[in-house]
């Protein structure tokens, strides 16, 4: 899945070049809840959502409402650390932001 969003990504930041919009210039980052299926043995509870299922962490481009970069992760694990991982994915294709909202804030 990580290779069809990294494909759009890139096609989104040619044809956007192609009309004058830059992409990513200004992005923003946060994870969110997403229930599980109620045979789903993997996922996790958590008491803050008061839900069972797992967090998207995803990183939009404010300017376009584009999403970037998503990563699926349990429920109870600390999406600040899928942070430096999209950063790189995003200049790996060539997306540089300027500025930066979110949890990297923190």
């Amino acid at each position: 899945m990580d290779e069809l969003m990294i494909a759009f990504v890139k096609t989104v930041k040619v044809e956007g070049k192609k009309h004058g919009i830059q992409i990513g210039v200004n992005i923003g980052e946060d994870a969110v809840p997403v229930p599980g299926a109620r045979n789903d043995k993997e996922m996790g509870y958590n008491g803050h959502y008061k839900m069972s299922g797992w967090k998207a962490d995803i990183v939009l481009d404010l300017d376009y409402q584009l999403p970037l970069r998503k990563q699926h992760i349990g429920i109870n694990d600390d999406e600040g650390k899928c942070f430096p991982q999209s950063m790189k994915t995003l200049a790996d294709i060539g997306i540089k932001p300027e500025k930066l909202f979110g949890l990297m804030e923190k």
